[in-house]
């Protein structure tokens, strides 16, 4: 039997804590506390299990530096770092730090240009979101797609991806 809630308590946000076996973090450890800024520039050093986690990712996942970036755009720019800068700053793509150099999963590109789709995943997400957590929801089995990964439904149906980042960000 579930027990009514007091009425007073009725309206107020409950946050549950859901352990799941296969996740190399619990949904807790995703959460950061309101006020405080998340910077992946300083990021401190991982557990164990995520440094594991994140490795894999790396091997997994290719990536590129913001100057191949800048090679795949056919960016004329001095500065060969700027146009990842810019479209990172305005929230076009995301970046993750491995190993000390700043890298950006190349599945959030198509034709030297970010997939506008990531932009609308990464809208969803508070503005404190690290890198990592992007990467983590876009390469992670959703039973919402059939364990299939997030990042097959850029190309694919952008539009279910997007209803799909809603529920995973904001779960009911």
């Amino acid at each position: 039997d579930l027990l009514l809630v007091p009425k007073p308590f009725e309206n107020i946000p409950l946050v549950l804590r859901v352990p799941h076996h296969d996740l190399s973090e619990s949904v807790a450890s995703r959460i950061i506390p309101h006020g405080k800024q998340h910077d992946s520039a300083t990021e401190t050093t991982p557990e164990k299990d995520t440094l594991k986690w994140r490795k894999r990712f790396m091997e997994e996942n290719p990536c590129l530096t913001s100057e191949q970036i800048a090679e795949e755009a056919t960016s004329q720019a001095t500065n060969r770092a700027a146009i990842a800068s810019r479209w990172a700053k305005e929230r076009k793509v995301f970046s993750v730090r491995f190993e000390g150099t700043q890298w950006f999963p190349r599945f959030q590109f198509r034709d030297g240009r970010p997939i506008p789709a990531v932009a609308d995943v990464i809208e969803v997400f508070p503005e404190q979101t690290s890198g990592w957590e992007l990467a983590y929801f876009f390469v992670t089995p959703n039973m919402n797609i059939s364990g299939r990964k997030p990042l097959e439904l850029l190309k694919q149906d952008p539009a279910r991806l997007v209803s799909l980042v809603h529920a995973f960000v904001h779960p009911a």
